[in-house]
């Protein structure tokens, strides 16, 4: 599961694929754009948070209208409609037989994945619940509101356990691999561990000295590591709760954690872009490297360079293979950038460029050749279809403009969201392009009855 921008964005780009077998599908060209309409519309409301089925067949939305069910296999049939409590979270369990969902009013209920049919509701909290997971083997439901966590029966819905014992709200929440512990991270600066079988609290881990953000088991389930505002990791013993390494080397508070699959090493990433590795049996620092604040970032046709956008460094050209910075844009004036796509002849590139419309560069020269503006006025967003002949635009207001690349020309205006537009991308084969906005839908457009090549 996944929140914000980048989940939406994800959501594009698989169901990309969908459309490519459609054979009465028309390509978009300049020509046709003013037949192009909205075919489908993913979610209502505001949609806080989805997730995919097991088999990527299904996709569920949880949001202040209900649950959706999208069927990744028909995606021009409108989604269906499942419930209607306001919702804060959902999760399939590890099967794909039965789907949970946390709601803005403290409701948790479970669902038959196959007959989408509830199976039960319970009044788990008298607040949102925003986190539920299911435990590795199916059998249990953790749902996590505050700073409590009520563990429940997947199969009666009745509440196992409630794992109560943090002052204030808890931030992360991990079973380890074998589904025996569950581990809690809270804004109290504790770790506590428990006994899932039993719902005792197992240790109570004070080592770190402000609010803990992240904790993550290593693939052994033997041991636990927390990050913490105070900038450090620490890695404790998950079955005594004593610490065993304090890791340093990062200056600011890291956020995300991860072991390796072998478990032997374990990463950090940093508030300040910072990522370290360490060597998990020694506590010893192995790497460390910098991130650049990477608003945006296209991959030159040759997957050799890619081009960075950050709101430091406004943009630049980064060599994978070297790891090296190969050159910096500079200037009196330069804006970052908020979309970028490199245009089928590899010599040209369009930025768009939220206050001064789209800007045409010369790869080869890296001059910019051309500022369009016009119509376009504001550019948080821009995709081409694939033979680089048709560009879409976000505009500010949710509208998307479809220009045509050669003269600049807007050919047409798509009209439908309400708010700012978060994701935007043509198919492959040109014969759909879709959008996600602030407004909580997903739209789908492609040519209209009327439409000829």
């Amino acid at each position: 599961m996944i929140r914000n921008r980048l989940p939406f964005i994800f959501i594009i780009l698989v169901t990309t694929t969908i459309f490519i077998a459609q054979a009465q599908a028309i390509p978009f060209t300049p020509e046709n754009a003013v037949w192009i309409e909205q075919l489908n519309q993913i979610g209502d409301g505001y949609l806080n948070e989805f997730t995919y089925s097991p088999d990527a067949q299904t996709i569920l939305f949880a949001g202040s209208l209900g649950l959706w069910r999208f069927d990744v296999a028909t995606p021009t049939l409108p989604p269906q409609r499942i419930g209607n409590h306001a919702l804060y979270a959902v999760t399939y369990n590890t099967a794909g037989t039965l789907v949970a969902t946390g709601g803005v009013y403290g409701g948790v209920e479970l669902w038959d994945a196959l007959t989408w049919t509830s199976l039960f509701t319970i009044r788990a909290h008298t607040h949102a619940v925003r986190h539920v997971h299911f435990s590795p083997d199916d059998t249990q439901l953790v749902a996590i509101t505050g700073d409590s966590v009520r563990v429940i029966d997947s199969q009666t819905g009745e509440t196992v356990h409630q794992l109560v014992g943090h002052t204030r709200p808890i931030y992360a929440v991990e079973y380890n691999p074998t589904g025996a512990q569950i581990v809690t991270a809270s804004f109290d600066d504790t770790v506590k561990i428990w006994d899932a079988l039993t719902g005792d609290l197992m240790h109570t881990i004070t080592d770190n000295t402000e609010s803990v953000l992240c904790v993550k088991y290593n693939p052994e389930g033997d041991l636990v590591a927390s990050s913490s505002y105070d900038g450090m990791v620490r890695i404790f013993n998950s079955e005594t709760g004593d610490l065993l390494q304090t890791l340093e080397g990062q200056t600011q508070v890291p956020y995300q954690l991860a072991y390796t699959e072998n478990g032997q090493t374990l990463v950090a990433l940093a508030q300040d872009n910072t990522v370290c590795s360490w060597d998990v049996a020694s506590g010893d620092l192995t790497n460390t490297w910098q991130v650049p604040p990477v608003s945006e970032f296209t991959q030159h046709p040759d997957g050799q360079i890619i081009m960075m956008n950050s709101y430091e460094k406004p943009l630049r050209l980064w060599d994978l293979q070297t790891d090296e910075t190969l050159f910096t844009f500079t200037g009196n004036y330069l804006p970052a950038f908020h979309s970028m796509t490199y245009l089928p002849d590899d010599n040209r590139m369009l930025t768009g460029v939220f206050e001064d419309g789209v800007w045409v560069w010369d790869t080869t020269t890296w001059q910019v050749i051309e500022m369009r503006q016009g119509e376009i006025v504001a550019s948080d967003l821009i995709a081409t279809t694939t033979d680089g002949l048709l560009m879409a635009t976000a505009l500010d207001n949710g509208d998307i403009a479809l220009t045509d690349v050669v003269t600049g020309r807007v050919a047409h205006t798509l009209v439908g969201h309400t708010m700012r537009v978060t994701g935007l991308t043509f198919t492959p084969d040109n014969t759909r392009l879709m959008s996600v906005s602030l407004d909580g839908t997903i739209r789908i457009w492609g040519c209209g009855g009327s439409c000829s090549d």
